[in-house]
C-alpha cells in the first residue's frame, strides 16, 4: 500500500515539475516584432513601427515616433529588427507571470 503511495506521489510532483516549465518566454524585443510585424518580413517598417500595438510591451521614453524609429534604426535600412530593438522594448506583463504560454 505505502509503495503505490508514493508512486502516485512521485508521479504527481513529476507532473506538477513539468507544468511548472511548460512557459517559455521569448525575449522582449523578438515577440514585439512578432506581433507587430504585418507583411511576414521578420522587421519592422516605419509604418508596422509607428502603428505597433504596445498593449503587452512598452517602449524607452521618446522613441515612438518616426525621430525615434531613424535614431534606432543603426545599420539605415529603413526597418528595425529585433537586434536593434533589444534593450528598448520590454514586457508591460510577461507573458509567463500567470502560467500562460509564452508570446
Amino acid at each position: 500500500m505505502n509503495q503505490k503511495w508514493l508512486a502516485a506521489a512521485g508521479l504527481a510532483v513529476v507532473l506538477s515539475a513539468q507544468t511548472a516549465y511548460a512557459c517559455t518566454e521569448m525575449l522582449p524585443q523578438f515577440a514585439f516584432v512578432q506581433q507587430n510585424d504585418k507583411d511576414g518580413d521578420d522587421k519592422l517598417g516605419l509604418d508596422e513601427w509607428l502603428n505597433a500595438d504596445l498593449e503587452d510591451f512598452a517602449l524607452v521614453a521618446g522613441l515612438g515616433n518616426a525621430a525615434g524609429f531613424a535614431k534606432l534604426d543603426r545599420d539605415q535600412d529603413g526597418f528595425l529588427d529585433a537586434t536593434e530593438l533589444a534593450g528598448i522594448v520590454i514586457y508591460y506583463r510577461r507573458p509567463c507571470a500567470d502560467g500562460q504560454s509564452g508570446v
